[in-house]
């Protein structure tokens, strides 16, 4: 999740995020060959824990730890053709 200059990594095995001083463009290239999809401006996420699309101008998706998260209107169509991978 980006925040200006910052980014808090959300984890599985962790309660509290950790957050870097790095922005979320940096992780999105390390991380895009692990499975990890752009859906907005602020959020980056692992497509394994994509557990659904609700659809919408840009819609959104639904995570396995039970948060919604925008897509936004500009990244759908990248973030739909990803999802046909799945």
């Amino acid at each position: 999740e980006s925040d200006n200059q910052y980014t808090s990594v959300h984890r599985t095995s962790a309660r509290d995020p950790v957050v870097v001083s790095k922005r979320i463009a940096l992780f999105e290239e390390a991380l895009r060959p692990k499975g990890f999809i752009r859906i907005h401006q602020s959020f980056l996420v692992n497509r394994k824990h994509i557990r659904q699309y609700l659809r919408g101008e840009g819609g959104e998706v639904i995570l396995s730890n039970g948060k919604n998260l925008p897509v936004s209107r500009r990244q759908k169509p990248g973030f739909l053709d990803e999802l046909d991978g799945i």
